[in-house]
């Protein structure tokens, strides 16, 4: 295992999860800054990311950062503070562009679970790459299985169910550039 110092999971749980609150209290933070097709499609290029920081309830912003929280202790040891940033920019922006691209019938997005999915899908991976396959697995499969079950929130909030197998796969796609990148000859 690498020596990730434990404070920088927490220090990026911390500040994603400073920005979604207070984004919460902030009335008009949803409608402005949520993921919006049309919106999107008149300029507003911000909301390609900061679709994925708002939050439709009090409820649905928790529930999300409970699952950062489980990311974080559970899943996070092999890639550093720098990296998990890029990593969630890369899924962010991965998760919107196949929204964009793929599903065009959704017309909006919230939340933190696209981005979720991806940094799950990214540690995972790193896991891997480290020659920690059995639990590289054993994470891939419960990802998988996560994926495939129905998602249940409150019945205030729908959930854009899509969304977290595109984020998902841009986290699969960003540990194997991130792979390839480290290995002699591929890319220098």
């Amino acid at each position: 295992m690498r020596d990730v110092p434990r404070v920088a999971r927490w220090q990026f749980a911390a500040i994603v999860s400073l920005i979604s609150l207070l984004l919460l209290v902030w009335p008009a933070a949803t409608e402005t800054l949520m993921w919006q097709r049309a919106e999107i499609a008149n300029g507003h290029a911000w909301r390609w990311m900061t679709g994925h920081l708002v939050h439709l309830s009090v409820r649905h912003c928790l529930s999300n950062l409970l699952g950062l929280l489980v990311v974080c202790e559970y899943l996070w040891d092999e890639i550093g503070l720098a990296e998990a940033c890029l990593l969630s920019i890369w899924t962010a922006v991965g998760t919107s562009l196949l929204l964009w691209w793929f599903a065009p019938a959704i017309q909006w997005y919230a939340g933190l679970s696209g981005l979720l999915h991806g940094l799950w899908a990214g540690c995972a991976m790193a896991w891997w790459c480290r020659a920690r396959a059995g639990l590289a697995a054993v994470a891939l499969l419960l990802l998988a299985t996560k994926l495939v079950l129905p998602s249940y929130a409150s019945s205030e909030v729908p959930v854009v169910t899509i969304a977290h197998g595109y984020g998902a796969l841009s986290g699969l796609v960003w540990a194997v550039l991130r792979t390839c990148a480290r290995r002699p000859g591929i890319f220098g």
